[in-house]
């Protein structure tokens, strides 16, 4: 047996995080990431017990992919590619995800 996070919960982390990054988009890219680490971070701690690592790794790729959403558009004229992105990402990285508690003897 093992534990995972009820779909409900994780539907609602993914949408506070994409409602962040809409309601957050113009501030610099520094201040967005650290407050989107402090968010992702804490929904880490509480739900990185062992078995979980799948919903953990999607509450990631999810975040990954709003935040490009939004900061692609802050701006008419520049666009952010996701080469760019990328570049982007490796100067300012999200966590990753971590399994903080072993359970059942896992």
């Amino acid at each position: 047996m093992t534990c995972k996070t009820r779909q409900a919960r994780l539907r609602r982390a993914v949408q506070a995080v994409a409602d962040f990054c809409r309601s957050h988009r113009h501030l610099p890219v520094k201040a967005q990431r650290a407050a989107l680490k402090v968010r992702i971070q804490g929904h880490f701690n509480y739900f990185g017990v062992s078995g979980n690592y799948r919903s953990l790794l999607l509450l990631f790729k999810e975040a990954k992919r709003r935040w490009y959403k939004w900061l692609r558009r802050r701006s008419e004229q520049a666009h952010l590619t996701w080469e760019g992105f990328v570049e982007l990402f490796r100067r300012f990285p999200l966590p990753r995800p971590r399994i903080k508690i072993r359970i059942l003897g896992t």
